[in-house]
C-alpha cells in the first residue's frame, strides 16, 4: 500500500493514542452513586423482533405506551443521577438507547451503555447497566464443564458483569459490579 494512502490512517492512530482520554483512566468522581432498578418488561411496542408469545405480549402495546414508559423511567433516573445504573427486564441494547437519548434530550444527563445478549429464549429478557464514565471491563460468564456435569449448578443467562476504574496509580478506585436477573420458581 502506498505511503499517502497509509498516511491518513497513521494520523488517525496517532491521534486516538496520543490524546489524554486514550492514554489515562477516566477522572475520580468526588462521589459515586450505584443503583439498580428491575424496570419490569422494559420492552418497546415493535414485536417483530420478539420470538417467544410471552414476550410478544407483555411488549408496550403502542409507541405511545412505549414513549410513555422511556420518558417516565429517564425522569426518574435524572432525578436519581447515579454514576452507574445497573438495570434489569430490559428487551435489548435498543430499548436502553432510547433511555439513553431521553436522558440525553430531555434531561441533559449523559449516560454510555454496557450490555451483552443473554440466551434466555423464554422471557427475552436481559440486564444492562449505563454509567458516566470509567468502564474499563464487562463480561459474561459460563460454568465450566465440571460445574456443568455436577448437575448442582443452573447456569445464570441474565448476567453482566462490569468492571470500573477511575484515577491513576495509588490514586486509583476500582470497582467490580454484578448484574443478575435470575429466574424465580415455586421450588
Amino acid at each position: 500500500m502506498p505511503l499517502k494512502t497509509l498516511f491518513p490512517l497513521l494520523l488517525v492512530c496517532h491521534f486516538i493514542l496520543c490524546t489524554p482520554a486514550a492514554s489515562g483512566a477516566d477522572k475520580k468522581p468526588r462521589a459515586i452513586t450505584i443503583a439498580t432498578w428491575n424496570v419490569e418488561w422494559f420492552f418497546d411496542n415493535y414485536t417483530g423482533d420478539n420470538r417467544s408469545d410471552l414476550s410478544k405480549k407483555l411488549s408496550a402495546p403502542s409507541a405511545d405506551d412505549w414513549k410513555w414508559k422511556v420518558e417516565n423511567v429517564a425522569r426518574v433516573v435524572a432525578e436519581m443521577n447515579p454514576t452507574i445504573l445497573a438495570l434489569q427486564e430490559i428487551e435489548n441494547r435498543q430499548v436502553v438507547r432510547d433511555l439513553t437519548k431521553a436522558l440525553a434530550d430531555k434531561h441533559n444527563k449523559k449516560y454510555r451503555i454496557a450490555y451483552i445478549e443473554g440466551w434466555d429464549s423464554f422471557t427475552e429478557q436481559d440486564v444492562a447497566v449505563i454509567y458516566q464514565g470509567g468502564l474499563v471491563e464487562l463480561s459474561f460468564r459460563e460454568q465450566t464443564s465440571e460445574m456443568f456435569t455436577s448437575k448442582e449448578f443452573y447456569n445464570v443467562n441474565k448476567h453482566l458483569f462490569t468492571r470500573f476504574e477511575w484515577g491513576e496509580d495509588e490514586d486509583k478506585e476500582s470497582l467490580l459490579l454484578l448484574t443478575v436477573h435470575l429466574r424465580a420458581r415455586a421450588e
